[in-house]
């Protein structure tokens, strides 16, 4: 876990174009703070995450995503559900 001006925030990796426009719809939604870094990452780690989009323009840009840690509740499993592809911590 982070801080960023004084909030905790917790990490939930990164995510491409496409996958941000549905995390933030979920997001927005839940009534949940939230705000997405963009970040330069290789095709492998991307693909590790399932955020590598190579119809993209810029393939190798993705979001990272950091959630207020006091939502948490209000976010419960959404992007789990939303992504079950992607591990979410699992080895």
């Amino acid at each position: 876990m982070s801080v960023i001006n004084d909030n905790p925030v917790t990490y939930f990796g990164p995510y491409s174009n496409a996958q941000r426009s549905r995390v933030e719809s979920l997001l927005s939604s839940l009534g949940v703070h939230y705000y997405f870094e963009i970040v330069e990452m290789p095709e492998e780690s991307l693909r590790k995450w399932t955020a590598w989009d190579p119809a993209s323009l810029t393939p190798t840009s993705a979001y990272d995503l950091w959630i207020h840690s006091s939502d948490l509740d209000k976010l419960g499993t959404g992007i789990v559900d939303m992504f079950p592809e992607r591990k979410f911590g699992a080895a």
